[in-house]
């Protein structure tokens, strides 16, 4: 029961509340043994256009889509985790600035590249915009991460999306 309380059923990923409970506790070993800690928040671009052109069957298959992509890119030591709607957070513990960054961009183009197929129609593909912050790089505390990535995210969609936006 408790397995099923921390999953997303749609994805299979880890869900929000998994993440608010992991998060703070990797905050914490963060800043007890001195380690960086990397969040990126994830966002499918025009989610919501997608899902109005081609339906919500087919936009539950982009998101399961993208849930592969995400978890194919990322080290088993890294937690991916679905936090609603079309928004995924990925936390990278002892990963630095550089290398969340890094990760974000493979992201982006890994996801450019996979079409979104439903029902045996090529649908084209999605876009990604990401934020990304870091501890001790971008905040005194561990857990400020969170609210600079997401202030990174939205500056990534104020940008144009289908970018990268790194806080600080």
């Amino acid at each position: 029961m408790q397995k099923f309380s921390y999953e997303d059923a749609l994805t299979g990923l880890k869900n929000r509340r998994y993440f608010d409970q992991l998060f703070e506790h990797e905050s914490a070993v963060s800043q007890r043994n001195d380690l960086p800690l990397s969040l990126l928040i994830v966002d499918i671009d025009h989610f919501k256009r997608f899902n109005d052109t081609h339906g919500h069957e087919a936009g539950d298959d982009a998101l399961r889509i993208v849930a592969g992509i995400l978890q194919k890119q990322f080290r088993d030591s890294d937690i991916v985790c679905r936090c609603g709607g079309e928004e995924f957070v990925v936390v990278m513990p002892g990963a630095t600035s550089d290398a969340a960054r890094d990760k974000a961009n493979q992201l982006c183009e890994a996801v450019r590249e996979v079409p979104i197929i439903h029902r045996e129609r090529d649908l084209g593909v999605l876009a990604v915009s990401v934020g990304v912050a870091n501890w001790p790089d971008d905040g005194e505390k561990p857990l400020q991460i969170l609210t600079l990535a997401d202030k990174a995210l939205y500056r990534a969609k104020e940008a144009g999306r289908d970018r990268v936006e790194i806080s600080g």
